[in-house]
């Protein structure tokens, strides 16, 4: 039984029939009555007109009515579901799942076939699953086992052909086959090198010191433009998403936010193959880790603050932090909806203190938490083993080392050596966009202009904000710094040199959005 990863904007439901024939075939010329017949049909009022938040609430439903074993009830509201929308994958696995817990185990097969040609893709998990138990024995689940690499193959195949029609023709698209992604972007050819070459040495040293394995599906990574994103995303305030259930990845840039989704495809493929559902703390926590640090030796990872350390801070000295016994039975729809900001910076604290105190660092404690995990899938006995404390103690030294941080620069502020610059994230995918630029500042001198995008700062790529911020600040008055820049579709090189800015003459601009550089 799954719960449906349910998202802000549509799913991808990528159709798996090609290579899937022999399954396909049985399902045509079998006696077995059609997907209508799996499930009660005494039920005439079911809506057909359902918003999202129903079919939302329709599934939670389900997934409580089957932990208290009543079947019968569970499989009448996935038909109202399937009556509003019938190529609902998830509604579909899980009726076929329903089915062989009430031991109809040919409708429970057909159910799941049609949930793989709905767009059902998890198959790793479906190999574990204790509710399909009664069905593996069942000579087309078998067939269906057989079938699963080609259906993989050919769903990338899918994913190319829906990337080149949102996308546009000239859209640059490949598939990465060692690390099982689909990456299509309408960014340049050179940027799309460079987040391939990114996005591969944080999948590959992920892989060997966490994760274990590529995903066995492939995935979709797509980076469209602004308004390509705007569209996909249906929110401005949404930096990128996961989605799981369909294998797609959409983020709108090539640094935090990609880096962050990257670590999700990877935990809930290992997720899948053990058979374990992690805690919302752990995942978004180490995906939070990987939105800025430094891979190390020996598999020593060096998380570096970022903005969400600001956030944990200000908790910890109004002594708002929670209790990590309340913290970690957090559910992801409370993490996600209340007080997300602060869940997401208190879960990314917890890591760096456990990848900066723990014995043998953040890879000791993961793989203590993987084994320990039938125990206490909440976490807190994998501290205690590791740190060979009781938790009340680690917890208390966590609050200490947290409350003594400093808080990271979010912007360069007056009387700091400075560009001369605001800028803001989402104005590019690639790199940092100058939304206004400082009278008589150093930026104004060196020719830089509002809507130019910042690529790189002496020779570094750079994609958000933040990044800039720390990169100028280690900067001098008087140093000069070269940045690459595209202005349109040209790009060139700037000399800029740092100086603090005149805020005198900049007090019409102070209504600016953005943040000063």
């Amino acid at each position: 039984m799954m719960r449906a990863n349910h998202k802000r904007v549509r799913h991808l439901l990528i159709p798996l029939m090609v290579g899937m024939l022999s399954w396909a075939g049985w399902w045509a010329s079998s006696a077995v009555a059609a997907p209508t017949a799996m499930l009660p049909q005494d039920d005439d009022s079911a809506s057909t007109d359902l918003t999202d938040a129903q079919i939302k609430k329709m599934h939670d439903q389900v997934a409580d009515l089957c932990g208290k074993k009543e079947y019968e009830k569970a499989l009448a509201v996935l038909l109202e579901i399937l009556t509003a929308r019938p190529g609902d994958s998830m509604a579909l696995y899980n009726a076929a799942c329903v089915q062989a817990h009430l031991g109809q185990v040919d409708k429970s097969v057909a159910l799941l076939h049609e949930a793989v040609l709905a767009g059902f893709v998890n198959f790793d998990y479906m190999k574990v699953d204790p509710d399909l138990e009664p069905i593996r024995s069942h000579p087309q689940y078998q067939e269906l086992l057989k079938a699963i690499g080609t259906a993989y193959d050919n769903a990338a195949e899918f994913m190319v052909e829906w990337s080149r029609k949102s996308l546009g023709e000239e859209a640059i698209i490949e598939k990465v086959n060692a690390l099982k992604l689909v990456l299509a972007t309408s960014l340049p050819q050179s940027t799309a090198d460079r987040m391939k070459r990114s996005i591969s040495s944080q999948m590959e040293y992920q892989i060997e010191h966490l994760f274990g394995e590529p995903p066995s599906a492939f995935v979709l990574l797509m980076v469209p433009t602004p308004e390509q994103a705007d569209r996909i995303i249906n929110s401005v305030r949404v930096g990128g998403f996961y989605d799981h259930d369909t294998r797609r990845l959409v983020t709108r840039d090539l640094g935090p936010s990609l880096s962050h989704e990257i670590t999700h495809v990877l935990h809930h493929a290992q997720m899948d193959r053990l058979g374990q559902k992690h805690p919302m703390w752990i995942q978004e926590g180490l995906a939070s880790v990987f939105e800025r640090y430094e891979p190390g030796p020996a598999g020593q990872v060096t998380v570096l603050d970022n903005s969400r350390v600001n956030v944990a801070v200000n908790l910890s000295r109004a002594a708002a932090l929670t209790t990590w016994k309340k913290f970690v039975e957090i559910d992801a729809s409370r993490f996600n909806r209340v007080r997300a900001r602060a869940r997401y910076a208190e879960a990314r604290a917890m890591f760096q203190y456990i990848s900066e105190t723990a014995p043998g660092g953040l890879e000791a404690w993961y793989k203590t938490y993987l084994e320990m995990y039938p125990e206490d899938p909440s976490g807190l006995t994998a501290f205690e083993t590791v740190y060979d404390q009781p938790l009340d103690e680690i917890e208390r030294g966590y609050r200490i080392w947290l409350h003594d941080k400093e808080k990271v620069p979010e912007s360069v502020h007056e009387r700091e050596p400075a560009i001369g610059v605001w800028v803001a994230n989402q104005m590019a995918n690639d790199g940092v966009g100058i939304v206004a630029v400082h009278p008589g500042s150093a930026a104004r001198e060196a020719g830089l202009k509002p809507r130019d995008i910042i690529l790189e700062f002496d020779g570094q790529p750079v994609y958000d904000a933040e990044e800039l911020v720390m990169l100028v600040l280690k900067h001098s008055q008087n140093d000069e710094i070269n940045l690459k820049i595209r202005r349109f579709n040209a790009e060139r090189e700037v000399t800029v040199t740092l100086r603090p800015v005149d805020t005198r003459r900049g007090i019409q601009h102070i209504q600016e959005p953005g943040i000063a550089i």
